[in-house]
């Protein structure tokens, strides 16, 4: 069986930088702390995700800023051109998930702000023949149960929190969620939703062909748009409405009956505003970038060499 582990580092260029809220106790956008603190720790990075590759015995892939990336960018702003960069690169790695797929049977896709801190081999611990393996973003109930959750609360939810003016990103796992939700609602007769987070995907390459993620893209893509300035939502949740690629594949993970496997905390730990991360940790997702932070603790944990 052929495995693959592979990651994305685009540098998008300071001007097409969508603006965005700053990281908890920054003061400029996340979006140029992003771009500066993965430039900065971009060798640590790479070595981290090469080693652990090495580790689990499969290849290991890092797609850059290149002429293939070039094509691909030029493509989608002529095509698309109301797409955020951000957008863009966030599409090339489900480009990438499906080119490798040609090739490979299991893939692994880390974010390349995923940190891999133990030697412990993905493709022997986690069955890929259960479902794609990915986190849902609500799974732990720190928000909601996107499993049970009903459009009507969500729009009593969303009108009440219209009222004290809270509008969240569009990238936030709530819009996600929304935008999914609408989605479903238009193409499978379905009020509910999942909000996938892309940061780490497992999958076998017959996974994604019934996910079929790009077909009728173009319809989708026009939907989304629609949906913009559909006054089936309220006001509130239409702003939050966008084109990435996490919506598109929570619908179409609904739309075509994709099994799914959650990947709880040991394999996908989102390191956001937590004092220490447990001991136990595969991967950590380091969403609030401190990269320092986990250097040190896999310093302090013996770590450091795996």
């Amino acid at each position: 069986m052929r495995r693959a582990i592979f990651s994305l580092y685009i540098d998008i260029p300071e001007d097409q930088l969508d603006k965005q809220p700053p990281y908890p106790g920054d003061d400029i956008s996340k979006t140029i702390r992003t771009k500066e603190l993965l430039a900065s720790n971009y060798e640590f990075l790479k070595q981290r995700q090469e080693r652990y590759a090495e580790r689990c015995g499969v290849d290991y892939f890092l797609f850059e800023y290149d002429d293939q990336y070039n094509e691909y960018e030029f493509y989608f702003k002529t095509k698309y051109p109301f797409i955020t960069a951000y957008n863009i690169v966030n599409f090339y790695k489900i480009q990438k998930l499906y080119d490798l797929a040609k090739t490979y049977d299991e893939i692994l896709y880390l974010d390349f702000d995923v940190i891999p801190a133990s030697a412990n081999n993905f493709f022997e611990c986690v069955d890929l023949s259960e479902g794609i393996a990915i986190s849902d973003n609500f799974d732990d109930q720190r928000y909601l149960d996107s499993r049970n959750f009903k459009l009507d609360h969500l729009l009593r939810k969303s009108i009440s929190m219209a009222q004290i003016d809270k509008t969240p990103s569009n990238r936030s796992p709530h819009a996600k969620y929304w935008n999914t939700l609408a989605l479903n609602t238009l193409n499978c007769g379905d009020s509910s939703a999942h909000s996938f987070n892309t940061g780490i995907i497992g999958c076998t390459s017959k996974q994604l062909d019934q996910l079929a993620y790009w077909e009728d893209f173009d319809d989708l893509i026009i939907q989304m748009d629609d949906l913009i300035n559909d006054d089936l939502f309220p006001d509130y949740v239409r702003k939050c409405f966008g084109y990435d690629n996490e919506t598109i594949w929570g619908h179409k993970v609904m739309l075509n009956d994709v099994n799914t496997q959650e990947l709880h905390n040991h394999w996908h730990f989102r390191l956001w505003k937590h004092e220490d991360i447990p001991d136990y940790v595969n991967l950590i997702h380091v969403i609030d970038k401190r990269f320092n932070f986990v250097k040190e603790w896999l310093i302090e944990h013996e770590k450091i060499n795996l």
